[in-house]
């Protein structure tokens, strides 16, 4: 009662009406929490009865602004998307000249693969990419649909945790 335990290496915590910030100091044993609140479980079993599990979802969005005047696709910006559970790029090409635009991906931000077929975007058009396949890297690779007309690209990056 109004106190801290700074490590359980074995046995039984009950808590009434307390908070646990952390549970990475229980190596073993049970914690039982009645009208509490716990804050992080870094690994481990919660076993709730009666009661409610609230989940907080976090949200990251990058936005950026490409452009070219060649067919050769260009990368964008890389996305580490390992931690993520949904992840999907809004294109819009701001320009009055055609542009191709696809999704590659990467398990080391160094050697890119081609994941899906590249969409064109005519002018003024958008679209949003989702990928197909899973490798930790995500990135939009553009181009011009006609050598030496310039087309730019926003490309917003929106992905829950």
């Amino acid at each position: 009662t109004g106190g801290t335990i700074s490590a359980l290496s074995a046995g039984t915590v009950t808590i009434s009406g307390g908070t646990i910030n952390t549970v990475a100091a229980l190596n073993a044993g049970t914690v039982t929490i009645t009208g509490g609140t716990i804050s992080a479980l870094s690994a481990g079993t919660v076993t709730i009865s009666g009661g409610t599990i609230n989940t907080v979802r976090t949200f990251t969005e990058a936005s950026q602004t490409v452009s070219s005047a060649t067919t050769d696709f260009t990368g964008g910006a890389a996305r580490d998307v390992s931690d993520k559970v949904t992840y999907s790029i809004f294109v819009h090409n701001t320009t009055a000249n055609d542009a191709n635009v696809r999704l590659e991906i990467s398990p080391d931000n160094t050697t890119w693969l081609v994941d899906g077929t590249a969409v064109s975007l005519a002018a003024s058009a958008a679209s949003a990419l989702v990928p197909a396949k899973f490798l930790k890297y995500l990135r939009v690779a553009y181009a011009a649909a006609v050598g030496g007309s310039t087309v730019t690209i926003n490309t917003i990056y929106q992905a829950q945790s």
